[in-house]
């Protein structure tokens, strides 16, 4: 190994729990309550539902695998009082949105990953 060279060193060492990144990917598996829908001047209607999402957890630097969890987007919902619809929405359509979850919930929820061995 040659000073400097520190590819060999890094995939050898043990990497410490409070020196990794780590990164969650969410992806929308499915719907859960449905809300009311709002309407819109102009016959726009916007639907939302509660998004059911799958979370894989990855390190960042390397992307190696950790695990996943499943967490559930809001589970209510008040129409907007403004909506912005593209000139490409057709005139009495009507959009769906899925709800994120709530933050407290995405900052509680890989608690478990944190300080396990990687």
């Amino acid at each position: 190994m040659h000073a400097g060279d520190s590819s060999v060193a890094a995939s050898s060492a043990r990497v410490e729990p409070d020196e990794v990144q780590l990164v969650g990917c969410a992806l929308l598996v499915g719907t859960g309550k449905e809300f009311d829908t709002c309407a819109y001047e102009g016959g726009y209607h916007h639907e939302t539902f509660q998004g059911l999402y799958r979370v894989d957890v990855y390190e960042a630097q390397t992307a190696k695998y950790v695990g996943s969890f499943h967490i559930d987007g809001k589970d209510s919902d008040d129409c907007s009082p403004i909506m912005w619809f593209s000139r490409s929405t057709p005139p009495k359509s009507t959009t769906r949105t899925a709800l994120s979850p709530p933050d407290d919930r995405c900052r509680a929820m890989p608690a478990p990953f944190v300080g396990a061995s990687l």
